[in-house]
């Protein structure tokens, strides 16, 4: 038997101890105490503790009660069987097993009454402590694991002592328990012997805990080498460990004290512990994947730079004044004020200084006077590019093509009203007659009414929508387009067809109110919604329409309905009648999936439906295809050439992406034995192709699916094929999808809706069926919130807010309230004269009294 084995005899040390009985508490084989309850086992890390206990020995050897120093060996790990006979970890020989102890004497000697042992005796490495007589832990070192992330620190006192002149370590294990005398937190730990109650920490990761040491729960000796501590630092080990210099700082920004002994890898390299702060902003920079980084953001915040307040400059650039202003308050200023204050900027020039400036302030000028005509004068100058709107971007593209001054440029523009006032559009048109009057061309996709009488060239595409479509029904000036019969854009302007007034409108007593709004430019706003009626929010731009119901209603109300802590409303002082409203929904122009594999069908749930019926087929039923067979998502019924999305990308260096047709299926996303199974003579991939319209006829007899394809067609969606990826929808297109969605689930009345101008890339036929979907949801006792510019949706709502007068810093008033014909009839607001042309009851003419004709009987 090797002389290492526990199971060797020593005659002439005493008999062997016997073994532990089965269903005894296990003892300590060579003290005969019960295990440390703490003792962790599992891979662990040895750390020093740096400042927390005095370091009274060298950093390169152990010094014992007497006799020199020996070597730093205690890296290596501590097993009998890596150890020849008669070999210690000191190089001298190894003492039986039974005679290790501490120098001084072992428990055995102690209970046969025999005298301790002199301290010179055995000078290899200790393995077992006398609390007794010297108090101390010992302080063993396990190897490190050989990957994994720091997840614990804990302090792990051991059977073997440690000679005084050395300082306690700390052990990092991957996967922590309790320990005595340490407190720490963990997300699924609580309350134990030796372990407090949960404490935050300073890091996102809630599974790492920081430590912190709790003297009454150490041995006295580990208490009184702490004093000299407390006289040379001014604190206590009662103090957190993690909130002293020196001490255990997980996720701090400086490098930490912790130092690591990776012995496998690097077995004497000492490498630092960064933190997690550290390592979470690196991966950030570091990585390639979309999903980390999105993850690493919820626990980022952009804050304000504290150096330079937010301006990116330095104190120097900031230093230089013109007229008494700085260039950072020049940036902070509107384009409209920027305009007002370099227009008398020159008379506060001496000569030599104007002669300086003439040139560059003319620039300015010009510039500055591009952006205000097409309406942007209420955006700041130092406004970031990213919370910009499409229409803003495109106006603000625009307006550096109109300063460029060039000639015999083809500019095409699609919808370029989108988010614009009526009184902004006027002038975004005159821009456009000013750079045709240059000599450019002008190509602009429109659906707004006074682009199209303000045209040289109409160009009617119909007619109808979807495969109804794709020829030219007329070409030529306002005058011929409207002659024509066969025009359904014709109609409209001729006003043989035209989207009435209601006759009656709603009113209720109970009333949804924002106190004190003042979000952006909102100045202390209280307003107060109807309930159940269906409500418009019009003003022009930048007069602070989204702020309300995005930054401020919609927010505030998911926070306080559903407790939503992570949603940050607005500033406002409260939200009365929230008791009126059961739920909140927010119908946006978000796309409706990020994935190709995402289309209407899907969206709405009529797929499933369609699925089933497919599955329930004879020659499915006899091959034995379930429900999943036809989907594409999985596999089994889909091709595996492509994944199921019919499209293969081919990567182009130096150019975008190009998707071809999956040459095994062709398209159709199935394979060959998915389909040979066929519905009424139509396999799966037919039916994807089918247009809602066709579909709806295709399905009549199926209630659950004819119902949902019915809502697609009143939104105006009867032209879209089911199967259309959701990454080519537009705005409106995806907004109108969810609409139908809202329209299908179950309807208990007493929901709020809310919607950013729905009527987008809308032709008035389309705005008719919107405007019969909203009111259907206010007949059912719901409330209905829209932002909106355009006219014909405006003046079907039961209450108009006008916000204004302007935008920017001269916005963020409420400048009239009440029905429709109420606002008309206010001067003061913008949206009330030029509804003043679409209501019949009211005799004040607008800006565009010429220009419409005397409506006719709608047909």
């Amino acid at each position: 038997m090797r002389s290492g084995s526990r199971r060797a005899e020593r005659p002439e040390h005493g008999p062997a101890r016997p073994r532990t009985p089965r269903g005894y508490p296990r003892q300590n084989r060579r003290a005969g105490r019960p295990r440390p309850e703490g003792r962790v086992r599992g891979p662990l890390r040895r750390v020093s503790l740096g400042g927390l206990l005095p370091r009274r020995g060298g950093r390169r050897g152990v010094r014992p009660h007497d006799g020199p120093a020996r070597p730093r060996q205690e890296l290596r790990p501590r097993h009998r069987r890596n150890r020849g006979p008669g070999e210690g970890l000191s190089g001298g020989p190894k003492p039986n097993h039974r005679q290790r102890g501490d120098g001084l004497g072992g428990s055995r000697r102690r209970a046969e009454g025999r005298p301790a042992r002199p301290a010179e005796f055995g000078r290899g490495r200790t393995r077992r402590r006398d609390r007794s007589v010297h108090g101390g832990p010992r302080w063993r070192v396990r190897r490190p694991p050989r990957r994994g992330v720091l997840r614990g620190v804990g302090l792990h006192p051991l059977r073997h002592r440690l000679p005084g002149d050395r300082d306690p370590k700390l052990l990092v294990q991957q996967s922590p328990r309790r320990v005595p005398g340490v407190r720490g937190h963990r997300r699924d730990q609580g309350g134990g012997r030796g372990v407090g109650g949960p404490r935050p920490l300073e890091t996102p990761q809630a599974r790492l805990r920081a430590v912190e040491l709790q003297p009454d729960l150490l041995p006295q000796a580990t208490r009184q080498r702490g004093r000299p501590l407390r006289r040379e630092r001014g604190h206590s080990l009662r103090e957190p460990a993690r909130g002293r210099a020196g001490g255990v700082r997980l996720g701090h920004r400086r490098e930490s004290p912790l130092r690591v002994d990776d012995q496998e890898r690097h077995p004497r390299e000492r490498r630092a512990i960064r933190g997690v702060i550290p390592n979470l902003e690196r991966r950030y920079v570091e990585t390639d994947s979309d999903s980390t980084r999105d993850h690493i953001e919820e626990y980022m915040a952009v804050t304000e730079c504290p150096e330079c307040e937010g301006t990116r400059l330095n104190d120097q650039s900031r230093s230089v004044l013109v007229d008494g202003t700085s260039i950072t308050e020049v940036n902070e200023m509107s384009i409209g004020d920027a305009l007002d204050h370099f227009e008398g900027l020159e008379k506060t020039l001496d000569d030599r200084e104007t002669k300086i400036a003439e040139e560059i302030l003319k620039e300015i000028r010009a510039r500055l006077g591009f952006m205000e005509e097409v309406g942007l004068e209420y955006l700041t100058l130092d406004r970031e590019a990213s919370t910009l709107s499409g229409g803003e971007s495109q106006r603000i593209r625009l307006a550096t093509q109109i300063g460029s001054g060039l000639v015999g440029v083809l500019y095409v523009l699609d919808e370029p009203s989108i988010g614009l006032h009526q009184r902004d559009n006027d002038r975004l048109l005159n821009t456009l007659e000013e750079l045709r009057d240059l000599g450019n061309t002008l190509l602009v996709v429109e659906h707004d009414e006074a682009t199209m009488r303000r045209a040289d060239n109409v160009i009617d595409m119909g007619p109808g929508p979807g495969k109804r479509g794709g020829e030219v029904v007329v070409q030529g000036d306002v005058d011929e387009v409207m002659d024509c019969e066969e025009s359904l854009t014709g109609d409209y302007l001729t006003g043989r067809k035209e989207i009435p007034v209601p006759d009656d409108r709603r009113d209720t007593d109970e009333r949804l109110t924002v106190v004190g709004a003042r979000q952006h430019n909102l100045k202390d706003l209280n307003v107060a919604l109807p309930v159940g009626q269906f409500t418009a929010i019009t003003g022009v731009s930048g007069s602070g329409k989204s702020t309300l119901m995005h930054d401020i209603l919609y927010k505030g109300l998911a926070r306080e309905m559903n407790d939503n802590t992570s949603v940050d409303p607005g500033d406002h002082d409260a939200i009365e009648g929230i008791e009126n409203v059961e739920k909140v929904r927010l119908i946006d122009q978000s796309p409706i999936g990020r994935t190709p594999r995402s289309n209407p069908a899907t969206y709405t749930g009529v797929f499933d439906y369609i699925r089933e019926l497919f599955a329930e087929t004879k020659l499915a039923k006899q091959r034995g295809y379930e429900k999943g067979r036809f989907s594409f998502n999985v596999k089994g019924g889909r091709c595996e050439e492509c994944g199921g999305q019919g499209t293969v990308k081919i990567e182009m260096n130096f150019l975008s992406d190009v998707y071809v047709p999956c040459e095994e299926c062709d398209g159709a996303r199935y394979n060959d034995e998915t389909l040979d199974v066929t519905y009424k003579g139509a396999t799966i991939a037919d039916v994807l192709d089918m247009s809602v319209e066709e579909a709806y006829d295709f399905f009549e007899h199926d209630q659950r699916i004819a119902r949902r394809l019915g809502l697609l067609k009143d939104v105006g969606l009867d032209y879209m094929n089911l199967g259309q990826p959701s990454t080519t929808l537009s705005g409106g297109e995806a907004q109108r999808v969810k609409l139908a969605e809202e329209l299908g689930k179950k309807d208990t009345g007493d929901t709020l809706y809310l919607l950013d101008e729905p009527t987008t890339g809308l032709h008035k036929a389309d705005e008719r069926k919107l405007i019969e979907v909203l009111q259907r949801l206010a007949d059912k006792g719901n409330t209905v919130v829209v932002i909106e510019h355009e006219l014909d949706l405006v003046k079907n709502a039961d209450h108009v807010i006008d916000l204004g007068p302007e935008g920017g810093e001269n916005g963020g008033e409420v400048v009239a309230s009440g029905t429709p014909e109420a606002v008309a009839r206010d001067e003061d607001s913008h949206t009330g004269r030029y509804l003043r042309d679409m209501l019949p009851d009211v005799e004040l003419d607008g800006p565009r009294a010429d220009r419409r004709a005397a409506p006719a009987t709608d047909d």
